[in-house]
């Protein structure tokens, strides 16, 4: 008799330490889901901040370059208006110098108003 309340409840324990398993099991896969999906969303958001700042950089340094260029174009535009200035022979009154439009008054031209109905 003992021994049969022994058989049976050894059974219990083993039952029951399957069932826990089997529910821990589970629980974790649950969980491991949502690991995996918050990590792979925090991965992506860390890819996205990296890709605009690489974006914003490429684009400052486009500008910075763009502007670096304008201002270079400016000094070869000056340079070559003051020496046809002074290597040309201005004997002829009529001759006006090669480059009008000098750069040295920095003078912008205004964008023009629109006046289109959706403005």
């Amino acid at each position: 008799m003992f021994l049969k309340y022994c058989f049976i409840s050894i059974i219990n324990l083993f039952v029951g330490i399957c069932m826990g398993l089997f529910i821990s099991y589970l629980k974790n896969k649950k969980t491991l889901k949502i690991n995996h999906s918050s990590d792979f969303f925090i991965n992506n958001e860390i890819k996205l901040n990296n890709y605009k700042n690489i974006l914003t950089y490429h684009f400052s340094h486009a500008a910075e370059l763009l502007s670096n260029i304008s201002e270079e174009y400016k000094n070869l535009y000056k340079h070559m208006s003051q020496s046809s200035n002074d290597l040309l022979f201005n004997d002829n009154k009529n001759n006006e110098s090669l480059f009008k439009n000098s750069m040295h008054k920095d003078t912008w031209v205004k964008t023009p108003r629109d006046y289109s109905d959706d403005s």
